[in-house]
């Protein structure tokens, strides 16, 4: 389950700066500003939990592999199924 979060965290801090971060947040119509932390990494981290609390992590995921194609993103639906824990 780690392996699959550790591919959209890896793809976001390596494909995006701050800047480019807060376009995503405003394509997903996100407020960056609300998403605890200061440093590139906490806000990554803080959009990908947001993502997964609301729902909208396969919207997340299809985002930055849209922009980030040559990133190799697993998505597996969050929270997981009874049987895969």
């Amino acid at each position: 389950m780690y392996a699959e979060l550790d591919s959209i965290l890896e793809a976001i801090r390596s494909g995006y700066n701050m800047n480019e971060l807060r376009n995503l947040c405003f394509m997903l119509d996100i407020d960056e500003e609300n998403l605890p932390g200061y440093t590139l990494s906490k806000k990554i981290r803080s959009l990908v939990f947001h993502c997964i609390l609301n729902n909208r992590y396969k919207e997340l995921t299809d985002f930055v592999k849209l922009q980030r194609p040559k990133y190799n993103i697993t998505f597996v639906p969050y929270p997981p199924n009874k049987n895969d824990i």
